[in-house]
C-alpha cells in the first residue's frame, strides 16, 4: 500500500545509496560469495539493533489544514492511546521479511546502510496500513468516544478507522514520511 510518491523515491533513493555504499566497501564487495545463513545473522541483528530498539522515528512534514504540523498531531494521537507508530512484534517481522526478501540468495553481505534502504520503505508501508480500512489491527487503539463518534458519523466519516477523521494524515504519511535512523 505504498504512496505512488514514495514509490518514485523509493527506487531513486535505493540507487544513490547502494552506489554510496558500494564505494565505502569496496572491500566487501572483492569477497567470496556468503552464505545465506551468514545473511540471516546480519538481517536479524539489523532488525535486533535498530528495529526492535526503537533507533528509528519516522518524520511526517507538512501542516494539517487544522492548524497542527503533522508530526504534533501523531503526537496529540499517541498521548491519546493511538500510537501509529508504535514498535510491535508484527512491525519487526514485516521489516525483517522485507530485508530477506531483498538479500536470501544474493550472495552478498548487506551494509547496514543498505539494509536502512531496504527497511525504510517496509517500515512506512507497515505504519500507513495502520490508517486503511482494515484498521490498525497489531496496535492497540483508544476508542472514539461517543461525542466523537457521532460527530464523525454526522460529517460522513463514520467509517473510517479511528485516526482516519479527513484523511489527510494519512496521505501525509503515504506521500511524505520518510524514516530517521536515530543511530
Amino acid at each position: 500500500m505504498a504512496g505512488p510518491l514514495r514509490d518514485a523515491f523509493r527506487d531513486a533513493s535505493r540507487v544513490v545509496q547502494n552506489v554510496v555504499a558500494g564505494a565505502q566497501s569496496s572491500a566487501t564487495s572483492n569477497r567470496a560469495r556468503v552464505s545465506n545463513a551468514e545473511i540471516d545473522a546480519a538481517i536479524v541483528a539489523f532488525v535486533r539493533e535498530y528495529v526492535r530498539a526503537d533507533a528509528w522515528s519516522v518524520i511526517v512534514p507538512g501542516e494539517h489544514t487544522g492548524g497542527i504540523s503533522h508530526q504534533s498531531l501523531l503526537a496529540v494521537l499517541a498521548s491519546q492511546g493511538r500510537d501509529f507508530l508504535q514498535s510491535t512484534v508484527q512491525l519487526y517481522q514485516a521489516v525483517q521479511i522485507a530485508l530477506r526478501r531483498e538479500w536470501m540468495g544474493s550472495g552478498k553481505l548487506p551494509t547496514v546502510l543498505q539494509l536502512k534502504a531496504t527497511a525504510e520503505p517496509a517500515l512506512l508501508d507497515h505504519v500507513e496500513l495502520r490508517f486503511s480500512k482494515r484498521g490498525n489491527a497489531d496496535v492497540s487503539v483508544t476508542p472514539l468516544t461517543q461525542r466523537y463518534a457521532a460527530h464523525k458519523r454526522a460529517l460522513g466519516r463514520g467509517s473510517q478507522p479511528i485516526g482516519v477523521a479527513s484523511g489527510e494524515l494519512r496521505r501525509a504519511v503515504s506521500r511524505n514520511a520518510k524514516v530517521k535512523w536515530l543511530k
